[in-house]
């Protein structure tokens, strides 16, 4: 049976009605209007913590700047920038805010007294709050430099404050702002530190020393200061080229002055050694520098002159012993002819060849064709009457790493 045509009745009840158009009119429009709405409300809420962590943040533009210049917040002020920072941790935590909260910690510790009862408890939580910042950023050498502060307050085992250090050095280098105070503590825990941590550091002195004369002279006296010779050789070895500034050359001179002759002697073996082992006939011109600036040095008296020229004898020993012919040829070659410092020199090697025995052949080597020669015969002839020689590190470049907290 055929199928008839769909009736305009039909038809007509298949179009929607007046009212079904005005509700999906209506539909429409409230989603084109309140998508919109929907996606604005939902980032306003993403912006609302971080909005009111900035706003509570303004409180406190202070703490990490001021702690890095060793210039601790305030008393009358901590309390109002922990507050705002706490706040605004509340709203957003971050590794900024934690590490200005723990600096800000920090100060109050520093600006109560030691036997405060008090001072344990914000000392916990500024370390806390340093760590949770690390634990989101990793590579901020200010939180690692504080947290070292930290634990140095706590009486913590030297070789945790070391490892926050290194932490800082590897993590900012470059950081200026950092040099001198972080230098400073690793001069005073540079006990806990194995070879290569400790070449590091005096990479770092090298840096530190390249870029200023002013910066290299008072990394000198910090190490003078704490006491600390191998330090304050470190510095002294650090000078680009072996060249010291007339300032260094006159503190220097007076501590050299300062000391017996035995310390001089091995200070100054120190100073040579280190410069010596650089490599190459970079060792080699840094060793002929220092011992030419070591010649100069203004007002040493003829005691100290003498203990100057054993230090360079026992340097060059010792350098020639374990290789570094090239440097101990120019230490040779540089130290004056006569005087006290000649009649040192032939002591100090002597008195090498007397701890290392490899040393006379080496020194006879690297002597040939220097006016030294004369002198490195008459040591191999002294060495073995003496009867107590001075110890002498006889590598350059081992440091034995200190793990216990008899090393402080």
């Amino acid at each position: 049976m055929p199928i008839s045509a769909p009736t305009s009745r039909s038809s007509a009840s298949s179009r929607p009605s007046s009212r079904q158009r005005t509700s999906r009119r209506r539909a429409k429009t409230a989603l084109a209007v309140g998508l919109p709405l929907l996606v604005g409300l939902l980032l306003i809420g993403l912006a609302v913590p971080r909005t009111g962590a900035a706003l509570w943040g303004l409180g406190s533009p202070y703490a990490w700047e001021r702690q890095v210049f060793l210039k601790p917040l305030p008393l009358d002020q901590i309390a109002g920038a922990k507050a705002s920072l706490e706040t605004a941790l509340y709203w957003q935590p971050s590794s900024q805010r934690l590490l200005e909260l723990g600096s800000v910690e920090l100060s109050e510790a520093l600006a109560l007294e030691a036997g405060d009862s008090r001072r344990p408890a914000v000392l916990e939580s500024a370390e806390a709050h340093l760590a949770r910042s690390l634990a989101l950023n990793p590579a901020n050498p200010i939180a690692w430099y504080d947290l070292a502060r930290v634990r140095l307050l706590q009486g913590a085992e030297g070789r945790q404050v070391a490892q926050a250090l290194l932490e800082s050095l590897y993590a900012g280098p470059g950081l200026r702002m950092l040099w001198l105070p972080r230098a400073e503590l690793l001069m005073r825990y540079w006990r806990f530190l194995d070879e290569g941590e400790l070449q590091a550091f005096q990479s770092q002195l090298r840096a530190i020393s390249a870029e200023s004369a002013t910066d290299r002279s008072r990394l000198f006296e910090m190490a003078l200061g704490l006491g600390e010779m191998r330090m304050a050789a470190a510095a002294i070895a650090s000078s680009p080229n072996g060249q010291l500034s007339p300032a260094l050359q006159a503190s220097l001179a007076t501590y050299l002055n300062s000391l017996p002759a035995s310390q001089a002697s091995s200070f100054v073996n120190s100073v040579v050694s280190t410069g010596g082992t650089s490599g190459g006939a970079g060792g080699a011109a840094l060793a002929g520098n220092m011992v030419t600036a070591m010649a100069s040095l203004p007002g040493l008296s003829a005691s100290t002159q003498s203990g100057v020229g054993t230090g360079l004898g026992q340097a060059a020993g010792v350098l020639a012993a374990n290789g570094y012919g090239g440097s101990a040829k120019s230490i040779l070659s540089n130290v004056p002819a006569t005087g006290p410092m000649a009649s040192g020199l032939t002591t100090g090697m002597a008195q090498a060849i007397a701890a290392i025995p490899s040393a006379g052949t080496a020194l006879a080597t690297a002597a040939t064709g220097t006016p030294a020669a004369t002198s490195v015969a008459t040591a191999t002839t002294q060495a073995p009457t003496l009867i107590a020689p001075p110890p002498l590190v006889v590598n350059p470049n081992q440091v034995t790493p200190c793990t216990t907290g008899s090393c402080n």
